[in-house]
């Protein structure tokens, strides 16, 4: 033990939630409170403590320095000293140590991203639900409401969840125009749900069927908040009401956002968990819906957690003790099944598709991989919220062996089951290996963007612009991604959610434009030639990305917005790149102040449109400059977010708005994580 140890072998005090003299002295403590005092076994391959313990900076409020320690504890230890210090950092200081120089649209830049942050992160595109419904159900003729019907009873035989139809005397309602009368408005909630979705993709819809879409539209909207604006939707639990929260948010995406899918979800989870997954008092048949419809939800879930960066709904305890459905479980029923109800005319809607074949045997493969790829993701979300960077390799093992499987399995299904389908229907096949690749590129590219940043950290190598492989796979994949983004490719249920598409293409473009802002303070000529190689090729391929996520313009309100705050973005960085670094000011120039950002306003306004509204006490709850922190190496994994909304709603209106109040429930995990 060395002279400064043994000085303060045993003058740490467990009073205090941490040692205060080591912290002061900027070294690692490993002094345990329980009272034994734990020695790391140097391995070999451990980067060795260069720096000595008189020579470390001394303690400030404004940062904290941790030297390098040997052992994965250290690392450990410097991680968490060093994401506590940036945890209370704005975006601008982010972008701050991103760049290393003060530059004069900085400020600007911080402002945007975080409008960029909030308009994923927020509710801002659901409020308008509220407002423009009307107080009455809009009514349609009986030949749409019949294609409507029609279209839910194939989608409920699709999905094999716990209903595969429409009650007969729904159906009555529903054409005889009285959706009032219909008893379970959890029903409704389906019906326009499906139908949104039919007219938001103009290859299902004939150009003669509607002659106004976007006034349909609206009114199915209008029609799907007033049958959610019930509070029996929330507060009792019901097979129906667990299976329409799913519907409406795999398929009402036109006026979804993503943190109303994830509050959709975690209320069908949390409605499901307290019907009872697996209860005794069920018939097997239930029982095997009911864990259906779980892993279903299951796959969400994980889906929405590596997205948003929040904890899972289920725990890992919750999802052992509900057994995955089995391959003859997950194959769909015959649809012939309807046709004893013929005979009356509302259930000619009933037994229309009967007729129409389906793919069986490539449908419960898919979702067994899907179920499969759940315990994958899990795996992949403690792994990030740890920063366990030793379980990345077996990790991204599981995950090349499970995609070698899932593409020689559904490859053999569908070469098996394509020959015998229809044109529509075997296309769909096609959609489901396309979602399959789709998933693994982007689960793939994210565990190896965590490993490389967590490379550079531990390593005393300096920090160098990031190598773009993901973005350059994802723009050499372009014309591949926009036909999977046609209208007819994005057919349930194999198609992801638009979330999932969208949120690929933004993780290419942050990590574009962080490449493209990063520099080298090397000195070497190599190393600063290469940053501007890299910086030059982020440029390029940003543009492309930028071009390529204006395809969702007209799939989304919120994605609309986010498609002209990216084009500013991209257009600010730029024009930061090509200009110039202006020299570091002093503190006295005021350069952080609001006239900064006046002035950066001013100098780009034939660039940027102007601000609408004041972003700068915004909250959001996932750090706008993620990736910025990854690549430039702070450490800044904060996943946990409050998942509250702001509560705007009057309480004194005629109705109560029960799709905002759903949002603004924290999301707590069912079931203890």
């Amino acid at each position: 033990m060395s002279d400064i140890r043994e000085k303060y072998a045993i003058g740490c005090t467990r009073q205090s939630a941490g040692c205060q003299r080591c912290r002061g002295e900027g070294i690692a403590c490993n002094y345990s409170r329980t009272g034994v005092i734990r020695r790391n076994r140097k391995r070999k391959g451990d980067p060795v403590c260069t720096e000595p313990a008189h020579q470390a900076q001394p303690h400030s409020e404004a940062s904290e320095s941790v030297r390098p320690c040997s052992g994965r504890a250290g690392r450990s230890a410097a991680d968490g000293a060093e994401a506590q210090a940036n945890a209370g950092a704005s975006t601008h200081d982010r972008l701050q140590m991103l760049v290393g120089k003060r530059h004069s649209s900085l400020k600007e830049l911080a402002v945007l991203l975080e409008e960029f942050s909030n308009t994923w992160n927020g509710a801002a595109a659901c409020h308008g639900l509220c407002k423009d419904a009307a107080s009455d159900y809009y009514l349609f003729d009986e030949p749409r409401t019949l294609d409507w019907i029609n279209a839910l009873n194939s989608s409920l035989h699709q999905e094999n969840l716990m209903f595969d139809s429409v009650p007969p005397e729904v159906v009555g309602q529903l054409l005889a125009s009285r959706p009032r009368d219909v008893p379970d408005r959890a029903w409704l909630i389906m019906l326009y749900s499906i139908a949104l979705n039919l007219i938001s993709t103009s290859s299902s819809v004939p150009s003669d069927t509607y002659l106004d879409k976007d006034l349909t539209q609206a009114q199915l909207t209008s029609n799907l908040w007033l049958a959610f604006n019930d509070a029996r939707l929330l507060l009792e639990p019901s097979a129906t009401t667990v299976q329409a929260l799913f519907i409406m948010a795999c398929y009402a995406e036109a006026i979804a956002t993503p943190a109303l899918t994830w509050s959709l979800v975690h209320q069908a989870g949390a409605m499901l968990s307290a019907l009872g997954i697996q209860p005794w008092r069920l018939d097997p048949v239930a029982k095997q819906r009911r864990a259906r419809m779980f892993w279903r939800l299951n796959v969400l879930d994980k889906t929405m957690a590596l997205m948003l960066f929040r904890p899972p709904m289920f725990s890992r305890e919750m999802v052992d003790d509900v057994p995955m459905p089995t391959l003859h479980q997950l194959v769909p029923p015959a649809m012939a099944s309807s046709k004893s109800h013929a005979g009356t005319a509302a259930t000619s809607a009933l037994g229309a598709d009967a007729g129409v074949s389906t793919p069986t045997v490539f449908t419960a493969h898919f979702y067994n991989q899907m179920h499969l790829l759940c315990g994958i993701m899990d795996r992949m979300w403690c792994c990030l919220h740890t920063r366990d960077a030793e379980s990345v390799p077996g990790l991204k093992t599981a995950l090349e062996s499970w995609h070698r499987g899932a593409v020689q399995v559904l490859e053999a299904a569908a070469l098996v089951e394509k020959p015998l389908l229809a044109g529509k229907e075997a296309a769909s096949i096609d959609i489901g290996l396309q979602t399959v690749q789709y998933r693994y590129e982007y689960l793939s590219n994210l565990v190896g963007i965590f490993n490389r940043v967590d490379r550079q950290r531990s390593s005393s190598i300096p920090h160098q612009p990031p190598q773009h492989t993901y973005p350059q796979k994802l723009v050499g994949s372009l014309p591949g991604l926009r036909a999977t983004l046609t209208d007819h490719a994005r057919l349930k249920p194999f198609g992801c959610m638009l979330w999932v598409y969208a949120g690929n293409v933004m993780t290419a473009f942050r990590v574009l434009w962080v490449g493209a802002m990063s520099t080298s303070s090397d000195a070497n000529a190599r190393v600063a030639a290469h940053a501007t190689t890299t910086s030059a090729q982020s440029l390029e391929m940003l543009d492309q990305v930028v071009e390529l996520f204006d395809e969702f313009r007209e799939r989304n309100v919120l994605l609309t917005d986010m498609a002209s705050s990216m084009s500013r973005i991209a257009r600010l960085v730029r024009r930061m790149v090509t200009e110039k670094v202006q020299p570091a000011k002093t503190e006295d120039e005021s350069w952080i102040g609001a006239t900064t950002l006046t002035t950066a306003a001013k100098g780009s306004a034939q660039h940027a449109q102007p601000m609408d509204r004041d972003l700068t006490t915004a909250n959001t709850t996932a750090s706008p400059a993620f990736l910025a922190d990854l690549q430039a190496g702070t450490g800044d994994f904060d996943m946990q977010g409050d998942g509250v909304f702001s509560w705007d709603e009057d309480l004194t209106n005629g109705s109560f708005d029960w799709l905002t109040w759903v949002m603004q429930e924290s999301s707590m995990p069912v079931g203890g994580q």
